[in-house]
């Protein structure tokens, strides 16, 4: 793995918020933070583990998903480079995950015990804006998905998802975007053949 100030630096570039960030604040950073990697296939978060970390992607690509009642994997997000990620239901209450969260493509990751991130956002100002930045995007994600489900016929819901993750469309399982937009694999591969949209 390169070097760990690498992807520190890229973690700090994502929560400057353009106000500048302190080489104090980068040196408690470093000493809280570690750099994990992952290879394809691999397990980041199993559900019903506890979730006491803050992650976040330097390169990769990433899957949530849980088991519905029939025992089937529904995928309720992608985590791509640059983002915030973890189980925000285990990491905010304290209870047993309920997702799981596994590597698409080889992953870099830095993460963080809520612990040492608690304290690091009760130390530190500026960082008190980090935890706004990550849930309000969080709920934003959830609400536009819940319009989507609600609202979209099948060629609709494909339609936003090409415009929205046209980054990784060609790096996700077509199973997997079928069960994120709530249709069949048979419709959605329908769908693709016959290029409707």
């Amino acid at each position: 793995m390169r070097n760990k100030d690498v992807f520190i630096k890229q973690l700090v570039a994502k929560i400057d918020f353009g106000k500048g960030v302190s080489n104090k604040i980068i040196e408690d950073i470093n000493k809280s933070v570690f750099c994990n990697y992952k290879s394809a296939g691999e397990i980041v978060l199993l559900e019903g583990k506890l979730c006491n970390d803050l992650f976040f992607l330097n390169k990769g690509l990433l899957r949530s998903y849980y088991s519905n009642s029939d025992g089937d994997d529904v995928t309720s997000s992608f985590v791509q480079e640059g983002e915030f990620f973890t189980n925000v239901y285990g990491f905010n209450s304290g209870s047993p995950s309920n997702e799981s969260i596994a590597v698409i493509e080889d992953a870099i990751y830095c993460s963080i015990n809520k612990d040492d991130y608690m304290k690091l956002t009760l130390k530190y100002s500026e960082l008190a804006m980090l935890n706004y930045f990550i849930i309000n995007n969080h709920r934003i994600e959830l609400e536009e998905r819940i319009r989507m489900l609600q609202n979209l016929g099948a060629k609709e819901k494909y339609r936003a998802f090409v415009l929205n993750y046209k980054k990784i469309i060609d790096k996700v399982k077509l199973m997997h975007i079928a069960s994120f937009l709530g249709i069949r694999l048979e419709t959605l591969s329908r769908i693709k053949k016959n290029n409707i949209m």
